[in-house]
């Protein structure tokens, strides 16, 4: 540790270490950008915009969203990309409208979803440690741009996961109005939702949007009541695909699925009753990730995203004391808003 504190000690200090990292951080940033936009612009696929528009399609015409490959039988997630299949609730397929029209908006999509995560992830690190300069500002992006890369190379599926990130970024800047980002989320992927409990955390604003969602979920059931059982049936017939490019999720170990959701709960219980407002960010991030089937690079975009404030005041305290702070400690986040 005293050896890594001598290190950060002299970058501090010495002009041309900081110059010569600032110019070390742009050409990585430069790098990871270039890689990022090759993705969504050039290689893109759409592998998962286009079930969105199908889906969407199938359900402005009045159809179930959901195909017969996914209510017959047995099915790999992965099968339902390309058009094939819709996985999300009957919701979602009214939200994801903008779709339909199309390759225009795919490629507008992945351009908001880029900004989106940078933008919300600068606020967030302003918040955390006050005023920037452009030249800080410049350097949080890039580390940004090469952090979240994990989940911008998959850009070319035209996927909802960094706008995901994004909307978990924004509850914890805006925690009074957490809840609309929050169900806006989830009811399109279900599990966004379990930010409502940031919201009472927080003492936001939550029984309005949550009478909202629910309404919207209500009405239609009671126009389609068909969908809502198509929507468990494609559920329960999905299962996890596996492929060698997705993380190590508990049904694809070979665990029964009801163990990622008891994991999640336990994560979603032990965010609740966090006494350190970052701690339960965090874990708030990972309840929602560790319960899916299939988790990709992508899905590690919310934890990343709710990482960020523990980071920030972990390696505050560190600088400061000279050492690791624990981080069961009582202490709630000073920077959390109230």
């Amino acid at each position: 540790m005293a050896g890594v504190r001598s290190v950060v000690t002299v970058a501090r200090t010495s002009p041309l270490v900081r110059f010569t990292g600032f110019i070390a951080l742009m050409a990585v940033g430069a790098l990871s950008l270039r890689i990022s936009l090759t993705n969504a612009f050039v290689f893109a696929k759409w592998a998962d915009a286009i079930s969105y528009a199908e889906g969407a399609r199938r359900a402005y015409a009045g159809m179930t969203p959901y195909t017969e490959m996914q209510l017959s039988g047995p099915y790999p997630l992965d099968a339902a990309i390309l058009g094939h299949g819709f996985v999300y609730p009957p919701s979602g397929a009214y939200l994801l409208m903008p779709f339909t029209l199309g390759e225009p908006f795919f490629y507008a999509w992945n351009a908001l979803s880029f900004v989106g995560v940078i933008g919300i992830v600068l606020l967030m690190v302003r918040r955390e440690v006050g005023r920037m300069s452009g030249t800080m500002a410049l350097a949080v992006g890039a580390v940004a741009a090469t952090a979240f890369q994990v989940g911008f190379s998959d850009l070319e599926a035209g996927y909802i996961s960094p706008m995901v990130a994004a909307a978990m970024g924004s509850m914890w800047l805006w925690p009074r109005w957490s809840a609309i980002p929050a169900l806006l989320c989830g009811l399109i992927k279900v599990f966004p939702a379990e930010g409502l409990l940031w919201t009472i955390r927080k003492k936001g604003v939550w029984k309005g949007p949550l009478l909202v969602a629910v309404a919207i979920g209500a009405l239609i059931t009671i126009a389609h009541p068909r969908w809502l059982t198509d929507w468990l049936t494609a559920l329960g017939n999905a299962e996890a695909a596996c492929p060698p490019y997705a993380l190590w999720s508990f049904a694809c170990v070979g665990l029964p699925a009801v163990v990622g959701y008891v994991a999640g709960l336990a994560l979603l219980l032990a965010s609740w009753r966090a006494k350190r407002d970052d701690v339960s960010f965090l874990l708030l991030g990972l309840a929602m990730t560790v319960p899916l089937p299939d988790i990709y690079w992508g899905n590690l975009m919310v934890p990343m995203i709710a990482a960020i404030p523990l980071v920030i005041q972990e390696s505050r305290r560190w600088l400061a004391a000279g050492a690791p702070h624990p981080i069961v400690s009582t202490r709630r986040s000073a920077s959390s808003m109230e």
